[in-house]
């Protein structure tokens, strides 16, 4: 029993950790994202918008409490106010910050390498971070969050990745930046090629 605690607690603190890198990469790919994609900036120019109007407005909300009798709580309550609103609108802003960095299909690319039993020893699939297209040929670059598990095992599921995400591959899988090996980058282009597999592997999902 407490071997599985043990087990179950580093499970967790794994995942978090997964959590905390996973976020770091989406905010980062936002600024790409937005440096392409101009027209997304639309969305950050509205919230910031709502946001200084209701920083502007925060003296008209009237204060419940006795002013006279307890002047230091009107003070702090305008205080507490100011604060509150700067920091949801920090946390909005890293909100739809981390939705405009992820990826289209982060998360049926993910269930898609679960399906091909492409998991760490914890059971965590890798995770699509970063995705950029080439026009000419629509060649993918996809970079993933793939800690725990090798670069081996990209070359040896080579067939079950180019089924399941229908592509294939044009160059062998590498790691990602300085060679860390916590990252993968799969070069695919369109269409899996041709392998005599008898029995094809298709997630139904898809």
């Amino acid at each position: 029993m407490i071997q599985l605690d043990i087990k179950q607690s580093e499970r967790n603190f794994i995942q978090r950790k997964r959590k905390r890198v996973i976020i770091r990469n989406r905010l980062a790919n936002s600024i790409h994202e937005l440096i392409a994609h101009p027209w997304k900036t639309i969305f950050l120019l509205l919230l910031l918008a709502l946001c200084w109007l209701a920083w502007s407005k925060r003296m008209l909300l009237p204060y419940a409490g006795n002013e006279d009798a307890f002047p230091l709580l009107k003070e702090a309550f305008v205080y507490t106010l100011a604060a509150s609103i700067v920091l949801i609108t920090v946390l909005l802003l890293l909100g739809m910050l981390a939705m405009i960095g992820t990826p289209r299909q982060a998360g049926v690319v993910s269930r898609s390498f679960t399906h091909a039993g492409i998991v760490d020893r914890y059971g965590f699939p890798p995770v699509l971070v970063a995705c950029r297209y080439e026009k000419q040929g629509g060649i993918r670059t996809l970079t993933l969050y793939s800690r725990g598990i090798s670069r081996e095992t990209y070359m040896q599921k080579k067939h079950d990745i180019e089924d399941i995400l229908n592509c294939h591959y044009v160059e062998e899988p590498k790691y990602g930046g300085k060679n860390n090996g916590n990252y993968i980058v799969l070069t695919v282009g369109p269409g899996a090629v041709e392998i005599g597999r008898t029995e094809p592997l298709y997630d139904d999902e898809l």
